[in-house]
């Protein structure tokens, strides 16, 4: 289990919060705008690349991870697809 007054334990919790806001605020786009959505994505892989840097026991902490990563790929795939439109 990760110490979260470490600070492994608080980038942790940090990219968690961050990527938790950036999948909501991604969710509500429907029309790629550059500037905006370039950057999002930008930030979307790079949370998504640093939470796979994360290697943890605990079967709870692992679920939380994987299961924002997936929420971090599904909302890239969508900001691509949007760019393409």
């Amino acid at each position: 289990m990760v110490n979260y007054a470490t600070s492994e334990g608080f980038t942790f919790n940090m990219l968690m919060l961050k990527s938790f806001s950036l999948c909501d605020e991604c969710s509500k786009l429907d029309v790629w705008e550059e500037s905006k959505c370039s950057e999002k994505l930008n930030n979307l892989r790079n949370y998504r690349d640093n939470l796979l840097q994360f290697n943890f026991e605990d079967e709870f902490e692992i679920k939380q991870k994987d299961g924002m990563i997936k929420n971090l790929s599904a909302m890239i795939t969508k900001l691509e697809t949007l760019k393409k439109d």
